[in-house]
């Protein structure tokens, strides 16, 4: 199984402060009409989930840092998908100077001319304390890796058990999510220009009921 990284998965204050440079628009709920349960001709309720297929270094980069072990995709439940797992870091590094993430959109997983390049993030500033902020893409991540990652992060073995990524967060990120395949690219860069890790992650989104 092919495998972003708990350094590395495809980041704020709030996540859209962070990762947008700026605000975000969220709709207001409605308090005024009362709840329908379901009944008869309607749907019932549906949430989001995560699912990722595929964490693992990113190919074709010379000295890249980060090597995946038996990754595989578990259920929590009757639909919330985790991944499970482990990766070594095999070389030090004594400082990050950014973090770049490439988004590439697909609407069929075997189809490869169904991709598009989506979005590239540059972070160059703070990049270490934009790591650990709470409430980004992948600070829930880290609470599912031991020994939980430093930045940059040491060399040695870790465990990842029944991780996922923050909907939450997901969604309020400016992203197609639903009917879209996602192959992320997360990489951590040294003020030399040298990649230190560098993770290819595929996430797809699926509808479950409540």
């Amino acid at each position: 199984m092919r495998l972003v990284t708990a350094a590395a998965a495809a980041l704020a204050l709030s996540a859209l402060h962070v990762i947008r440079l700026g605000g975000c628009d969220s709709r207001a709920s409605s308090l005024l009409a009362p709840r329908r349960r379901p009944g008869k001709g309607l749907r019932p309720a549906t949430r989001l989930v995560l699912e990722i297929p595929v964490m693992e270094g990113c190919r074709n980069v010379p000295e890249n840092a980060v090597v995946f072990k038996n990754m595989s995709v578990g259920m929590v439940g009757k639909s919330d998908f985790v991944l499970n797992g482990g990766f070594e870091i095999t070389r030090e590094a004594k400082d990050i100077g950014e973090v770049q993430i490439e988004f590439t959109k697909c609407r069929e997983q075997q189809s490869a001319n169904t991709c598009e390049h989506f979005q590239t993030w540059r972070f160059n500033k703070g990049v270490c304390s934009l790591l650990f902020k709470p409430n980004t893409m992948w600070s829930r991540f880290h609470d599912y890796v031991a020994p939980r990652p430093t930045c940059p992060v040491k060399v040695g073995q870790y465990t990842i058990r029944n991780a996922t990524l923050d909907m939450k967060t997901l969604q309020s990120l400016p992203l197609p999510l639903e009917g879209n395949v996602w192959f992320v690219k997360f990489s951590q860069i040294e003020p030399s220009g040298k990649v230190h890790t560098c993770t290819d992650t595929e996430l797809r989104f699926h509808r479950a009921k409540d």
